[in-house]
């Protein structure tokens, strides 16, 4: 895309144009000026801005200097020829209905492809941010916006309003988010003020080589037991999505003893080059409702995603308690209907899987 510069000149080849900052970064090809070629010359570029051209998709003959062709903060162009009636057929510079030139089909193709390599790379970052137990598109697409805005604070090219935006059109929303605000969809850090995790913290960590062999096992298994030391004090254990035995018995279940089921190096790298390295643990926790008076027992799973920065310190507890926003009711709800008969079938007194739900959602259950 092309617009006019604010103070546009004519001479005998056209309009002097200026690129338009939305397309900052676009490929173009530098071209050097040779000693006694003018300032400026004729080129060709495919446009549907009306400014530049009254036909869409159509070719429009500018005048542009030969130094700003380079990419660069000020933008650049699409691929550029001088005006050929070889190229096209009859020199018009417009070519027929449903024919794109090689070179433009070129460009087109190498930008889809960054770009689905992009929003690839987004998607994988997202699973770090995610509750451990039965995620929600709603939470996905919150995963979504806090792991672009860690690396992304800006967001020079709009991802998230697109992803909000794509999320919102076909009517997925996050639960007890009050609107689809960025900010309001950012994973916020821990409500009450808690002290960094020391012997989590860089300084502490031991790899078998380097940070992308990972930790051996014995390493692992101690930042585990350090972790579920932390999380499982009893001032912890609500930030950390989980219960206590008496807090379980109360309403009418058996709390298991929490598990700490993974913990990682996350490393990431920013479109800047820039490299954030992260601890990620997810700890998971099952409580077995017993409704008594006759009902089935079930089982509900909860627990938290937690991220830890460098120094050891909680950036992040994204939990999802097994008996909070109403779970219990809604897990009892499906259970008694037509479709969570055809995943769970009562054995004895209590629910179980007829079969792993991760084999029935790929055979298509």
């Amino acid at each position: 895309m092309v617009r006019p510069a604010p103070s546009a000149e004519r001479d005998g080849l056209g309009v002097r144009f200026q690129v338009a900052a939305s397309v900052t970064r676009a490929v173009a090809r530098p071209f050097a000026r040779k000693a006694g070629d003018p300032l400026y010359r004729p080129l060709k570029v495919y446009t549907s801005d009306p400014a530049a051209s009254r036909m869409e998709a159509a070719v429009t003959l500018i005048n542009v200097p030969y130094e700003p062709l380079a990419p660069g903060p000020d933008g650049s162009l699409f691929k550029v020829d001088s005006q050929d009636p070889q190229q096209n057929g009859n020199g018009t510079g417009i070519y027929p209905p449903g024919e794109l030139p090689a070179d433009l089909t070129e460009f087109l193709a190498h930008a889809a492809s960054s770009l689905a390599g992009h929003f690839q790379a987004l998607m994988i970052r997202a699973v770090d941010y995610c509750p451990p137990v039965d995620i929600t598109l709603g939470e996905f697409l919150r995963a979504l916006v806090t792991a672009d805005y860690d690396l992304v604070p800006d967001d020079p090219w709009g991802y998230r309003e697109a992803l909000i935006d794509a999320f919102s059109r076909r009517a997925i929303y996050p639960r007890h988010v009050p609107t689809l605000a960025e900010d309001a969809l950012l994973w916020r850090a821990p409500r009450r003020v808690m002290p960094p995790v020391i012997a989590l913290d860089a300084a502490h960590l031991v790899f078998d080589c380097d940070m992308a062999c990972g930790a051996a096992p014995a390493e692992l298994t101690r930042q585990a037991r350090a972790l579920g030391e932390f999380a499982t004090r009893p001032e912890h254990l609500q930030e950390f999505g989980l219960l206590s035995g008496s807090e379980a018995e109360a309403l009418g279940g058996r709390a298991e003893l929490p598990v700490v089921a993974s913990v990682r190096i996350a490393r990431r790298a920013g479109p800047d080059g820039q490299i954030v390295n992260d601890l990620v643990a997810e700890i998971t926790q099952q409580v077995m409702m017993q409704p008594g008076a006759g009902k089935a027992d079930y089982a509900l799973v909860g627990g938290t995603t937690v991220i830890l920065g460098p120094n050891g310190e909680i950036r992040y507890l994204i939990s999802k308690s097994a008996v909070g926003s109403e779970r219990i009711q809604r897990r009892r709800a499906f259970l008694d209907s037509l479709q969570g008969r055809q995943f769970w079938q009562l054995r004895g007194t209590a629910y179980q899987e007829k079969r792993p739900l991760y084999e029935a959602l790929h055979a298509g259950a």
